[in-house]
């Protein structure tokens, strides 16, 4: 649905008012400590920056239906953790007007709009349908929270992009936007001020993938490296933070900031001569008009069938391939891994295959923890009575997903280990090896090679692949054979 390399790469990106800190830094393991004291999510109240509890303010939703998907979260499930038994079918579709509550995860693939209960704030969520967007935002989703006192409009955001807009007759509005870490808020100085926020997660190409106890803190260096981009498009914003605060107004001017989780690079407002061109969906660009047809589609058909699972069936076994797409990350988004699998294992389409891996990758870098869920989810997945991965496999898999950094996509050892795990007897693990060598060596892309070939097919290609990485020099030369010791002369008579 995008180029994805550009998302692959972008730890070059000064991307936090997640931490509002800068970037830099190289890829860390992921590290264990203590579990992270969560606030509950009481219906009804929500404990406020100085301890004390605030009545619960509604939204709104007002976009049509089909546009907005809705998942209640139960009294006792913390906020900002995922739960491991999320189902679709714990997300409702919606129609206009829908009330919403303070604990409620809502999700659009696309213009979905929500109007807080004082209708002083309307929040769109969006997606990339142009594959423009510096930040790679399959779907949006944020969880709404009560406002606090002086709080216009407070949520949690979860994924993507959010379109915030001041709709008060006058006057500023203030957002309170908690994110992983920390929160800030964002205060929206007259009326029709427009600001563009985005939150986007990703393990850094190189990490190497540990279980981590269950008692676990999430910290930034044991988490997905966390990116925010705030870009005001129209009128003037403040920015209010714990450690900094940012005056940004719309082009020309310092208009936007870019941050991550982790780093130490300052972050300072940038100056921008025009809106970027990310920003506004062009209906004539090819990739918009190619994709915004199946997005509409996908919202008439989950306005008239209120089973989402009928709706991602129907979209996954589709002749066309941007409607399969979106059944993938379609299922991912609403953490439904399991028939995600079944949709991929099922398909002889490549890109369904390649998309999977963008949609996994995007799973696990949404929150903190969400790569441990999907272990749990690999070291239970079956198919029959038979378990598909073993703990170490697991492992592999979610390494092969992390991908290579610039330094180990030079190192002969990267090469010879994709090499050995065409052999491995799980085929998605030598689906994900091949996607990888066929990426780095696009000189041997011809040879053909099928993770789904019986053995004997696939031993025939490997060797094909051996001789070409040997060819290229890109296997660790191997050391000259031991010669025999040397016998000694016999004496002379």
């Amino acid at each position: 649905m995008r180029t994805w390399w550009r998302g692959l790469f972008l730890a070059g990106l000064t991307a936090s008012a997640i931490g509002l800190t800068g970037c830099g830094e190289k890829p860390k393991p992921r590290a264990s400590g203590e579990k992270k004291a969560d606030e509950k999510a009481t219906p009804g109240a929500v404990v406020a920056p100085g301890g004390v509890a605030i009545s619960e303010a509604t939204a709104k939703v007002a976009s049509p239906k089909g546009s907005i998907l809705v998942r209640a979260e139960s009294a006792d499930t913390k906020l900002d953790q995922m739960t491991a038994d999320s189902h679709i079918n714990d997300y409702k579709v919606v129609d206009s007007g829908f009330a919403l509550e303070a604990g409620q995860t809502v999700l659009s693939f696309h213009d979905g709009t929500v109007v807080s209960g004082n209708g002083k704030v309307t929040a769109t969520l969006r997606s990339d349908l142009s594959g423009k967007n510096p930040l790679p935002v399959l779907e949006s989703a944020i969880k709404t929270r009560a406002a606090s006192a002086g709080i216009d409009f407070e949520f949690k955001f979860d994924r993507g992009r959010v379109d915030l807009v001041n709709t008060a007759k006058e006057g500023k509005v203030t957002v309170r936007i908690h994110g992983p870490f920390t929160s800030s808020d964002l205060v929206l100085a007259t009326p029709g001020t427009r600001v563009v926020v985005e939150v986007y997660g990703r393990w850094m190409p190189g990490t190497q993938f540990a279980v981590l106890p269950a008692d676990t803190k999430y910290t930034p260096e044991n988490s997905p490296l966390m990116r925010l981009l705030i870009l005001v498009l129209k009128g003037e914003a403040e920015i209010i933070h714990p450690r900094n605060s940012f005056r940004l107004i719309a082009p020309p001017g310092n208009a936007q900031i870019q941050a991550q989780s982790r780093g130490d690079t300052i972050v300072v407002p940038e100056h921008l001569d025009a809106v970027p061109d990310w920003v506004n969906e062009n209906p004539k660009d090819p990739e918009v008009a190619k994709h915004k047809p199946a997005i509409d589609k996908l919202a008439s058909l989950l306005a008239k069938e209120p089973d989402a699972e009928k709706v991602f069936g129907e979209l996954g076994n589709s002749k066309d391939p941007v409607e399969r797409l979106i059944a993938v990350y379609g299922l991912a988004a609403l953490d439904e891994l399991e028939k995600m699998f079944i949709l991929i294992r099922t398909t002889r389409t490549p890109e369904l295959v390649d998309e999977g891996i963008i949609a996994l990758r995007h799973f696990m870098g949404r929150a903190p923890g969400n790569d441990q869920l999907f272990y749990k989810f690999l070291t239970s997945h079956k198919i029959g009575d038979r378990q598909v991965f073993t703990p170490k496999q697991a492992e592999a898999f979610i390494d092969l997903l992390d991908g290579f950094n610039e330094e180990q996509r030079e190192q002969p050892s990267t090469y010879l280990y994709l090499l050995k795990q065409l052999s491995n007897e799980r085929t998605p693990i030598r689906g994900l090896a091949i996607w990888h060598l066929s990426r780095l060596v696009p000189e041997g892309q011809k040879i053909g090679y099928d993770p789904t070939d019986d053995a004997p097919a696939r031993e025939l290609a490997v060797k094909k692949w051996k001789d070409k990485l040997t060819e290229l020099k890109k296997l660790p030369e191997e050391a000259p054979a031991p010669k025999p010791p040397t016998k000694p002369a016999a004496p002379k008579p």
